[in-house]
């Protein structure tokens, strides 16, 4: 299992796993994100929120290609 900091290249991804927890909570129309929308958000000069991304891994394999998961933050001054 790794997690690192999502890039600006992880953009489509981000997008497919904000659509897909629409689609589990049976409100797809509520997923209305936009490319600029997570460049601006995530990666802009005045970044709102981080993302993280986990990759899970079974020993020497990756379970379902690379599986990720998404975790949202608001972007705080306190470092961790």
């Amino acid at each position: 299992m790794s997690i690192r900091p999502a890039r600006i290249e992880d953009t489509e991804e981000i997008l497919a796993m904000i659509y897909e927890l629409a689609l589990y909570e049976k409100a797809p129309e509520e997923a209305k994100a936009t490319t600029a929308q997570i460049h601006e958000t995530f990666f802009g000069e005045s970044q709102k929120s981080s993302v993280k991304l986990l990759k899970l891994m079974a020993q020497s394999q990756v379970l379902q290609s690379g599986s990720s998961i998404i975790q949202l933050g608001r972007v705080s001054t306190a470092s961790i």
